[in-house]
């Protein structure tokens, strides 16, 4: 299990015309920050930071600690990996594990 952690609820935007489509886009993302797992299988001593892209009308992410859900991870366009990242606060994966 991948561990991320959300420091801030700031969201940047991102908005434009598609040059391929002419159509409108919107790109919402919130930095965060995942522990990635060594050659080991031990977690790394530092977290690396990423951007969380975010639905469209979906809220900022509150501040704490999360799992990366498995259902994360699914097979994209032409057979490649896909990771669309989905996330459980740290307490609520505990309790339902329970």
């Amino acid at each position: 299990m991948l561990k991320v952690s959300i420091t801030t609820n700031n969201v940047q935007v991102k908005k434009g015309v598609s040059n391929k489509t002419g159509k409108p886009y919107e790109i919402r993302e919130q930095p965060a920050w995942v522990w990635l797992i060594d050659e080991q299988g031990k977690q790394q001593p530092h977290p690396v930071t990423f951007m969380l892209l975010l639905d469209r009308d979906q809220a900022a992410y509150a501040l704490g600690d999360y799992i990366l859900l498995p259902s994360s991870i699914e097979s994209g366009r032409f057979g490649s990996l896909h990771i669309k990242p989905q996330l459980r606060k740290v307490e609520a994966a505990v309790r339902q594990a329970a």
